[in-house]
């Protein structure tokens, strides 16, 4: 049950976010091994000027500064390598997406109790 979150600030190119969504989907559940339907992800953008690096405030992503955000949520009990992968695939996409440096993608993994997420019963210990 990962939920990946982007924020970013907007972009200069014209990008179709739920074609990337999707993809970004079907990839992090292969990487994964699960099914597509339990990987959700949703595109946030901050208004331009609202982020700032050091000294720098910038109105739409840049190459190499002003990262796009991204929190993945997931449950716990997968291997460091499984994280890795995820990880690696979403920076993957994300970079190849907004014609980034791959390195400029900053992404946090948080790993919750399955006791804590409550999921339609998914999850959640008796």
């Amino acid at each position: 049950m990962p939920v990946i979150n982007i924020k970013s600030l907007p972009v200069k190119d014209q990008i179709i976010i739920p074609d990337i969504l999707v993809r970004l989907n079907k990839a992090v559940a292969e990487a994964s091994h699960i099914e597509t339907e339990h990987v959700w992800s949703y595109w946030e953008y901050l208004n331009s000027g609202y982020y700032a690096v050091g000294k720098s405030v910038a109105a739409a992503v840049h190459e190499e500064t002003h990262s796009p955000i991204i929190r993945v949520t997931s449950l716990e009990g997968r291997s460091e390598e499984e994280i890795k992968n995820i990880l690696e695939t979403i920076a993957d996409i994300i970079s190849r997406e907004l014609d980034i440096d791959y390195g400029n993608v900053f992404i946090v993994y948080e790993d919750h109790k399955t006791n804590m997420v409550f999921d339609g019963g998914l999850g959640v210990q008796s």
